[in-house]
């Protein structure tokens, strides 16, 4: 990985980085709140923040589990568009346009820090060796203590109010989906506790919202129950298929569950599939932009010391999450 940088500082500094910024970027791949730690080797803070800002839109490994469902749900497995299989293409396509809108952030954030002086880059290239598991595991224990210890209360507090929204609701309305969740419960025993955590949820404050903002996701190819699932996944974007899960009256783990269910659903309006490819590009395209990680914002914050960027970039990558979402929806109805 040293060598990495020092092969890419060149091409990195045309952007406003550094060759240190390659690790982060690619350990982004796998989570971005090790890789915003891992920044802390870049000495220039104006290099260091840029490179920050560009981490969360490389697609993390939360992100893969949302898009493998809607990429199941929307596209049959045999199908192919042209020489590529359709399925591996818009996945491949969702991790490349995170890449190429992260280049473009950072040249922008280039030209606006243009009279700042570049950084020097010195690096000494250590001979090869092997591990010591010593090192590793007392690394790893430092890095976990420390997120622990900062970012980790922001965590449970967001956490806890999530939890409240999803479990509790408005007296009347939780009072009727319980008589609701006796009465269907009866008609179908074996789905009883999954029929009423469907209730509850939709009853909840969680479900308020998500009918609240249905009107702004609308445009978007989304409904209520999309809306639920996008204000849950903020604690982490895998949620999204669990509370799908939850909302479909299908266990966590059945994945074909849910995907059959969902396929089944129907637009009143159009009378095509509720969640068609139109529904599940555009929300790939929302899920590869969105800072959609309250983690991310907590760790962003500890080491920039201030909520000031984190929330910044939170409704700056939201709106670029919500036009991509909106075009792609709309161009692929028109292509349908």
């Amino acid at each position: 990985m040293v060598r990495a940088s020092f092969i890419t500082d060149r091409i990195m500094r045309k952007l406003g980085l550094n060759g240190r910024s390659i690790i982060p970027m690619i350990g982004g791949f796998a989570c971005a709140i090790p890789s915003i730690m891992a920044t802390r080797s870049i000495k220039s803070r104006r290099e260091r923040l840029a490179t920050m800002l560009v981490v969360p839109l490389m697609s993390c490994s939360a992100r893969l589990p949302v898009y493998v469902l809607l990429v199941s749900v929307a596209i049959p497995f045999a199908e192919f568009w042209g020489p590529f299989h359709a399925q591996t293409f818009v996945i491949t396509a969702a991790y490349m346009s995170g890449i190429i809108v992260a280049i473009l952030l950072a040249f922008v954030f280039r030209i606006f820090q243009r009279d700042a002086m570049p950084s020097e880059f010195i690096l000494e290239l250590p001979a090869y060796q092997r591990p010591r598991i010593q090192t590793v595991v007392h690394q790893a224990w430092l890095k976990c203590l420390s997120f622990l210890s900062e970012a980790g209360k922001v965590i449970v507090i967001i956490s806890m109010i999530l939890w409240f929204l999803s479990n509790f609701g408005p007296s009347e309305s939780m009072k009727k989906a319980e008589t609701e969740g006796v009465i269907l419960a009866q008609l179908d025993p074996s789905h009883e506790g999954e029929i009423k955590s469907n209730l509850r949820l939709e009853a909840s404050y969680a479900g308020h919202l998500g009918k609240a903002f249905e009107p702004l996701i609308e445009p978007l190819g989304y409904d209520w129950k999309t809306g639920i699932a996008l204000i849950t996944s903020f604690a982490a974007r895998e949620v999204f298929v669990g509370t799908m899960g939850t909302l479909f009256q299908s266990s966590e783990d059945d994945e074909s569950g849910i995907r059959q269910k969902m396929q089944a659903q129907i637009n009143p309006k159009t009378g095509k599939p509720l969640y068609g490819l139109p529904y599940a590009l555009s929300l790939i395209v929302f899920y590869a932009f969105a800072l959609q990680c309250m983690s991310t914002m907590a760790v962003m914050k500890r080491e920039i010391g201030s909520w000031n960027w984190p929330i910044a970039l939170f409704f700056i990558y939201g709106l670029i999450a919500y036009l991509g979402a909106y075009i792609t929806y709309q161009m692929a109805l028109h292509l349908q």
